[in-house]
């Protein structure tokens, strides 16, 4: 990659804005210049960054400071443009879901979480051998707990059907909405070697809104492998829902960047 990204006044002024200190300039230069090294470092297409950054949709700050963190791994900061951009094909609203990626003191797990779910979200929706492939007509939602769950200017509540009320324990990270039918799908990231267990009250909750016809399918992905207990139980459940003509609730492991 040459040395010719783009970084605009507005972007810069974005990122001062955003810093409450005496040496928010001096700060919002040195995110930009991280953001940019990072780019370079791993090769990133200015075409791609620059589309990205001018989309309305994406708040460009947030953009700078992901790509720019240095607790993002380079396996998510290298596929995340491509995976926006992929998603911006389909539904330009999908993408205030990044905008829950904004600081450079969030957790190692929680950065990389979310860089996840968007990297799932592209490939899932992307593969045609897939039955959650986006087709022509789906409308395409993100569960509002994500307004919530993460720092509450992060992005605006657009869900526009609640399939589960706030008591219950949580919405799908995203809803497609496929004529009549609502398939709902929660990403679960794990750090490598660590297995991935789902509480028997969430699962237990996903079977009673299948069975009642409120939400059709519910898929669960990880970047590794369920455990064998929330494996169990979810061979239970679906054995009820099976017994009832419904649709069981679906495990995707090993989702991730090849």
């Amino acid at each position: 990659m040459g040395c010719t990204l783009h970084i605009t006044e507005k972007d810069y002024h974005q990122i001062k804005s955003s810093i409450k200190s005496s040496t928010s300039s001096t700060q919002a230069t040195k995110i930009l210049k991280a953001f940019k090294d990072r780019a370079q470092s791993l090769g990133l297409q200015n075409e791609t960054l620059e589309y990205l950054l001018k989309l309305p949709q994406i708040n460009s700050k947030h953009l700078i400071r992901a790509l720019g963190n240095s607790k993002l791994s380079d396996k998510y900061a290298k596929a995340l443009p491509n995976a926006l951009k992929n998603i911006a094909c389909k539904n330009k609203r999908a993408l205030n879901v990044f905008n829950h990626i904004k600081d450079n003191s969030w957790k190692l797990e929680t950065v990389n979480s979310l860089a996840y779910k968007i990297v799932a979200i592209s490939q899932l929706l992307s593969n045609p051998n897939n039955n959650l492939f986006l087709r022509s007509g789906d409308i395409f939602s993100i569960g509002s707990h994500l307004s919530s769950q993460y720092p509450a200017d992060a992005m605006t509540t657009i869900l526009e059907t609640f399939l589960f009320t706030p008591e219950e324990p949580k919405q799908p990270d995203i809803i497609i909405h496929r004529g009549e039918r609502n398939i709902g799908v929660d990403f679960k990231y794990r750090q490598a070697g660590s297995s991935c267990g789902i509480s028997n009250t969430k699962l237990e909750v996903i079977a009673d809104k299948i069975m009642s016809g409120s939400i059709h399918e519910y898929h669960i992905v990880t970047n590794n492998q369920f455990t064998s207990e929330t494996k169990e139980a979810i061979c239970e459940l679906n054995k009820e829902l099976e017994e009832k003509g419904k649709n069981t609730i679906e495990i995707h492991e090993y989702i991730d960047v090849s």
